[in-house]
Order: structure tokens, then C-alpha cells, then sequence
């Protein structure tokens, strides 16, 4: 089965290419929003409008890249301030985002799961007041979640590779509300509840939160930590490997489901 997902994987590969260049004129299209930064790669992240205006991104336009590298390197921190990641290129991202998501025309077809080896989303929220521990300002709420279907994640070993030890919990997964209420949240304070309501972490400062890179060499190399994982996903060998240990967690999680009953 392996053999068969790394031949499909190659055309698929090749098509990535085709359709997903490694640089465009645009920074912001839609949810979209992209920085080409001068370590090369992209700092990719999809934000709401909320998000948008604290980053000071206009809403009603398309906004071209800058092309100035200081200028690109200081906004590819911003973003990373609000949960975006750094990737190679954009053919990474969308080759592997598809297999966690499966065909969209095909709803019940079996997706991949990836556990810790695609990074979790990170939400973020930003208070405009903040009496917690007595502090003036700079707080902010954060939630990560992971990108891996609800269906299959359960059995899929989560280690964050940022923080791997053998006792690290599973990240949430995306709760049926989050949609309904942050799509309703209309300014900043608004997400944050909507993060606290779902047990999101409050840091006092972005600086104190390790998912928040505050410099761009911080998210180059967090991204660098995952592309090294989703190489593996592309391993035939590693692949097998991964399936079988996915099969021996699910054996081991309903074993112990009907002990405790």
C-alpha cells in the first residue's frame, strides 16, 4: 500500500509544482496572506479580518508583496505573532494539508492521519485590556488544535517536536462550536473569550508563549523541525511503520476502553 501512495505522491508532486509556485506578487488574497521572507520560503498563515486589522492588512484589497526584504522579514514576524508558520514553499503545505483533509469530493474516503508530524493551528487573541496578574497590557490568549480529522486523530501518537516528551497530551481538536463563535467574534476581546471558553492558555506577553516566534531565524527553524517530519510521511519504509503503530494505539485505546466498563 505504501509503494502505491509514493507513486501517486510523485504525479502529485509534479502537479504541486505546476499550480503552487514558490513566489507570488501577492501577499494578501482572501484569508490568505503570505510573506517571502529573505531567509527564502514562505511565512503563510490564514487570518480573520479581526486579525487582519490588528496587523494593520487591509480588508477590501488584494496587497502586493513589498519589495523591500527588511520589510518582508519584519512582517513575517507579525505573522508568526498571530499562529502563521514558515514552510519551504507553498507545495509542502498544500501537498500535505490535502491528504489530511482528503478528496473533497469523496467525503467518507479515508484520510491520513499525521498526528504530531503536520504543526498544529495556533489561534490567537489579543485583549485590548487585561486585569490578569495585574498587568497593563501585551496579554494574549492562544489555543493550539490540531489540523488532523477528528475521525482518525484519536489513534494517531501526538509528540510535539517542539516539546517532545513521552508524556506531552494530545492536542484538542477542533470543538463543533469554533466555527459558529469565532466566525460571530467581531473584535479582538471577543476571540479571546471565545480561546478562554475553550481552554485556551493566557501568557502574559507574546514573548513568554513558546508557540509565538519573535524573531524570523525562531520560525525558520520551528518550520524546518516540520518539514523534516513530513519528509518522512513520503517514506515508503517509515510510512508502514507509522500505520502499524497507529493500528497498535487503536487496539491498545479499546482494550482499555472495555476495561473500564
Amino acid at each position: 500500500m505504501a509503494r502505491e501512495l509514493c507513486n501517486l505522491r510523485s504525479m502529485e508532486d509534479e502537479l504541486m509544482d505546476e499550480f503552487y509556485p514558490h513566489n507570488s506578487s501577492l501577499r494578501c488574497d482572501g484569508s490568505k496572506v503570505a510573506v517571502y521572507p529573505s531567509t527564502r520560503g514562505i511565512v503563510l498563515g490564514f487570518l480573520s479580518s479581526i486579525e487582519k486589522s490588528y496587523l494593520g492588512i487591509p480588508l477590501s484589497q488584494q496587497v502586493p508583496r513589498s519589495e523591500d526584504p527588511a520589510e518582508e522579514d519584519a512582517m513575517a514576524v507579525k505573522l508568526f505573532q498571530v499562529g502563521a508558520r514558515w514552510w519551504p514553499d507553498h507545495r509542502l503545505y498544500a501537498k500535505h494539508i490535502n491528504r489530511i483533509r482528503g478528496d473533497p469530493m469523496e467525503p467518507d474516503g479515508m484520510q491520513e492521519p499525521y498526528g504530531y508530524h503536520f504543526p498544529p493551528r495556533i489561534h490567537v487573541g489579543y485583549p485590548t485590556t487585561s486585569a490578569a496578574g495585574g498587568s497593563t497590557g501585551g496579554a494574549v490568549w492562544v489555543i493550539k488544535i490540531t489540523e488532523d480529522d477528528e475521525r482518525v486523530r484519536p489513534y494517531a501518537p501526538q509528540v510535539d517536536p517542539d516539546d517532545p516528551l513521552p508524556d506531552t497530551p494530545p492536542l484538542s481538536k477542533v470543538p463543533d462550536d469554533w466555527g459558529y463563535r469565532m466566525g460571530r467574534a467581531e473584535n479582538m476581546d471577543e476571540r479571546c473569550q471565545v480561546i478562554k471558553d475553550h481552554k485556551g492558555k493566557w501568557y502574559a506577553s507574546a514573548e513568554e508563549c513558546p508557540d509565538l516566534p519573535s524573531t524570523l531565524e525562531e520560525g525558520v527553524g520551528r518550520g524546518r523541525k516540520y518539514e523534516k517530519f513530513l519528509h518522512q510521511m513520503d517514506n515508503a519504509i517509515y510510512l508502514d511503520r507509522w500505520w502499524d503503530l497507529i493500528g497498535r494505539r487503536e487496539k491498545e485505546m479499546k482494550l482499555a476502553d472495555g476495561r473500564r466498563y
